[in-house]
C-alpha cells in the first residue's frame, strides 16, 4: 500500500484516496486519484527479460 500511494502522491496532480476492504479470500484495494491519465500496467519481468534476452 506504501508504492500504491507513494505514486499517487507523485504522479496525480491532486488527491487521491485508497481504499481497503477485507474480503472472504482477501484484501479488495482501490486507488482513486485526480489523473486523467489512463492507468496501464507495467511491463512483466519476464518480458522485459525475454526482450533483453533476444536483443530487442
Amino acid at each position: 500500500m506504501t508504492e500504491l500511494a507513494a505514486n499517487a502522491v507523485q504522479y496525480a496532480p491532486g488527491p487521491f484516496a485508497l481504499r481497503m476492504r477485507r474480503t472472504f479470500d482477501g484484501v479488495h484495494v482501490v486507488l482513486h486519484d485526480t489523473s486523467t491519465t489512463e492507468p496501464a500496467p507495467a511491463p512483466s519481468i519476464r518480458a522485459a527479460v525475454a526482450a533483453a534476452s533476444a536483443g530487442t
